[in-house]
């Protein structure tokens, strides 16, 4: 595999192992899962013809869906709300698919790959003569509420990974959003204590307040705000803002999972 793992120490001395998730695959374990996942449902629904993502630009799940379909070779429309293009946008060859940054408005995102959609439908069902044409469809990803097919395959790919499966660590620091490598994660490592940084200003879920492993910390910063000060390869926006954390609390051996670079 190509995960690494690197150290480093915060201001009390205390030393803290990092997994670094994004050395091969820009947005790790979220990337390959999904480029499996798109391919699975490629294989069981043949009609569909692309493939469509609405979330926030802070995050890395609409870069790691483009990538992933880049690799495999479907187009693409993810619609992202933001205020500004981030050095992945940049890094995306975007061959088979775009990208679009909307200025903070959910529906305009929505309206946006809606207009999308409708005219990459007419164009392919034009130039298509045959009948299996006009049953051509898109499929919008939602990592929020991911297919049980997905989390089965993001649980395999950890199990299979000799690095996370020899750390066996008592606390991990994770960035989380909606929570879905979190919940992988806690059957892996299964004595494990996380803490957890929410980067999201949605409402934790009850299922993760409600766990005794789980210790909850909030980022003070906007979702689209950078963490500063970071000393370590990072995403700015999500992962980065576990270190503020981890710089006060973090002990001896504490493990950070950090899913890109």
């Amino acid at each position: 595999m190509s995960q690494t793992l690197s150290s480093i120490s915060n201001k009390k001395g205390k030393k803290i192992l990092i997994y670094n998730d994004g050395l091969k695959y820009t947005f790790g374990t979220k990337q390959r899962t999904l480029a499996l996942f798109i391919k699975h449902l490629l294989s069981k629904n043949p009609t569909i013809a692309m493939i469509t993502y609405v979330g926030p630009a802070f995050a890395v799940g609409g870069y790691a869906i483009a990538q992933a379909c880049e690799e495999i070779g479907i187009p693409y429309f993810v619609s992202l709300i933001g205020t500004k293009k981030n050095k992945y946008f940049y890094k995306l060859e975007q061959t088979v698919g775009r990208i679009s940054i909307v200025n903070n408005s959910m529906r305009a995102a929505y309206s946006i790959e809606e207009q999308y959609v409708d005219e990459f439908l007419r164009i392919n069902r034009e130039n298509k003569q045959s009948d299996n044409s006009r049953g051509l469809r898109t499929y919008r990803i939602n990592l929020g509420a991911m297919h049980q097919t997905y989390l089965d395959l993001l649980y395999s790919d950890m199990v299979n990974d000799g690095v996370l499966t020899t750390l066996n660590p008592t606390r991990v620091w994770l960035a989380v959003g909606s929570g879905v490598i979190l919940s992988c994660l806690l059957k892996l490592w299964r004595n494990a204590e996380f803490n957890c940084v929410f980067v999201s200003d949605k409402r934790v879920p009850d299922w993760i307040i409600n766990n005794k492993r789980i210790r909850i910390y909030k980022s003070t910063l906007r979702p689209s705000e950078e963490a500063v000060n970071v000393p370590y390869p990072t995403i700015l926006t999500y992962d980065g803002k576990i270190w503020e954390f981890v710089e006060e609390n973090g002990m001896d051996g504490d493990v950070i999972f950090n899913i890109a670079t």
